[in-house]
Formats: C-alpha cells, structure tokens, sequence
C-alpha cells in the first residue's frame, strides 16, 4: 500500500509518526533518525497548521 502526499508550496515535506505527548511536548519519531525526538506543542502546532494541518490516522 502507497500512500502519496502533495508537496505543499516550495516546502521539502515528510511526515513524522506522534509517539506520545504531554501538555507542553510533542514526541515525534522523525525520518531523518530521530526517536522519541522533543518538539515544543507550540513550534509543532506553527508547522502543523503551515503545512495545511494534513494528518493520517490507522486505526
């Protein structure tokens, strides 16, 4: 199964997998080789709505 995601705007996109969280932190396992990466909820929700908040959800 393929999934494909429309580039927004001139932005290199990639898509990071949420692990967990807290009321202040984001915990994201990003594909440049970070696990369990920090990011500030604030700075991750700024990206999140810049690139048109698109998500993907399996249940």
């Amino acid at each position: 199964m393929g999934v494909g995601v429309e580039p927004v705007a001139d932005v290199a996109n990639h898509a990071s997998v949420i692990t967990g969280f807290d009321k202040n932190t984001i915990f994201v396992n990003d594909p440049y080789g970070y696990k369990n990466r920090k990011v500030p909820r604030k700075i991750f929700e700024q990206i999140f709505t810049s690139l048109g908040s698109q998500s993907l959800y399996l249940v």
